[in-house]
């Protein structure tokens, strides 16, 4: 009438032999040598993400991070990063080369972004700053030696592989050419 299966105790019968531990684990272990299970498949490359929660103070070199999100505060150089994200509470402080930046706290030090900036309203960025394109919401704040990023690439030590042309150079020379256009009429 019952159909459950006997129940396996660690506790022998008087008509058992005494058991041991591993008889219990035999059919879940697996030999670190052998081949994987047939049918699986190597995992893709998991993203390389570093997220710095509030509260957190990271200091050191960080590099080969696709993503870093920083809700806390970090000090280091930031080699080999895609994207740099600070939210309204974290900052950064350091040197650091990114494809895109987006920031909603603080940013201070030396700031490389080959693609697209974006402050937001709450941001704060000053330091050195150089970057392709930039956006900047109404309250963000962009402060301290500003370049825009120009050009195709070229090779140079310890520099990005970009031309840089000072965005305040363009301005200036713009309204040169615009007061010497008036002069001569």
């Amino acid at each position: 009438m019952n159909s459950r299966p006997p129940i396996m105790t660690f506790t022998p019968t008087a008509s058992e032999p005494p058991r041991r531990a591993s008889d219990f684990l035999q059919p879940l272990a697996r030999r670190v040598d052998q081949k994987p299970m047939a049918g699986s498949s190597p995992q893709p490359e998991a993203p390389r993400r570093l997220s710095v929660a509030r509260g957190i103070t990271l200091r050191g070199e960080l590099l080969g991070c696709q993503r870093l999100t920083v809700e806390g505060s970090v000090e280091a150089t930031l080699t080999d990063c895609q994207v740099l994200e600070v939210a309204e509470h974290g900052s950064f402080g350091g040197k650091a080369t990114v494809e895109q930046a987006e920031v909603r706290g603080r940013v201070d030090g030396d700031l490389t972004v080959l693609g697209r900036l974006v402050v937001r309203a709450t941001g704060r960025v000053s330091g050195k700053v150089r970057y392709q394109e930039v956006i900047i919401e109404q309250g963000g704040k962009l402060a301290g030696q500003i370049e825009l990023l120009t050009g195709e690439p070229e090779a140079g030590e310890g520099e990005p592989a970009v031309r840089v042309q000072p965005r305040f150079a363009l301005a200036a020379a713009s309204e040169g050419a615009a007061s010497s256009d008036d002069g001569g009429r």
